[in-house]
């Protein structure tokens, strides 16, 4: 799980809002690629994500204010999605007590 903070902003007493997400929940998103645009008394600037992904939740809506370090939202590692889905889908079909089983197997 990656989380996408409000970086420094550099600027004294700055007052940030998000303006809007670049990317929807469930979006694959790229190292360096923008995914969500803050607005200041000064200036908009765009965060990218540091980490190829999943957008999994936004945590802080258009027009909400923001301080640095707060959340703005949480990228899955898309291997780690895919593997999840994998384990999903060979899961799919068994009883409870057989998808217990295999849970104990794998200890």
């Amino acid at each position: 799980m990656i989380v996408i903070y409000v970086p420094p902003f550099g600027e004294a007493n700055a007052n940030a809002s998000v303006r809007r997400w670049l990317k929807l929940e469930g979006d694959l998103v790229q190292a360096g690629e923008p995914v969500v645009e803050l607005e200041t008394n000064i200036a908009v600037f765009q965060i990218e994500c540091e980490h190829d992904g999943v957008l999994q939740q936004i945590i802080r809506d258009p027009g909400e204010a923001v301080q640095e370090g707060d959340r703005l939202g949480i990228v899955t590692d898309s291997h780690a999605l895919a593997d999840s889905d994998a384990q999903h889908s060979q899961n799919r079909g068994q009883s409870v007590s057989e998808f217990l089983q295999s849970l104990e197997d794998e200890e």
